[in-house]
């Protein structure tokens, strides 16, 4: 069964404030018209003042990372797990279209040559 990744980014309304930003990912299951593909969604809420500063956008990222760790646990081999993560967070981070996220995927790609 081929496991397809999604990370949904939700934003919040400015009254959850920090609450947003303490709530784990949301895991999901989503509808796939064919039954050999799975699809795990991560749903992550967020305030636009958790993006604010480069520490909560480091906060941000680590929270994608997460949630990509939970989605893609059901490939069968470690570099099918590994390029679902990269999949997922490459799909998060254009999602949520921030410049300081993308700058910390940005810097760390150039760092590793790997996501």
């Amino acid at each position: 069964m081929t496991h397809k990744p999604l990370i949904l980014i939700a934003a919040a309304f400015a009254l959850l404030g920090a609450a947003a930003s303490a709530q784990p990912a949301r895991i999901t299951s989503g509808y796939s018209p064919d039954p050999a593909i799975a699809v795990t969604q991560a749903h992550l809420a967020y305030s636009p003042a958790d993006l604010a500063t480069a520490a909560g956008a480091r906060a941000m990222l680590a929270r994608i990372e997460a949630a990509a760790e939970a989605v893609c646990a059901g490939p069968p081999t470690a570099a099918e797990a590994a390029d679902c993560r990269a999949q997922a967070v490459r799909g998060a981070v254009a999602k949520l279209d921030h410049p300081l996220v993308r700058e910390l995927v940005s810097r760390h790609v150039a760092e590793h040559a790997a996501w």
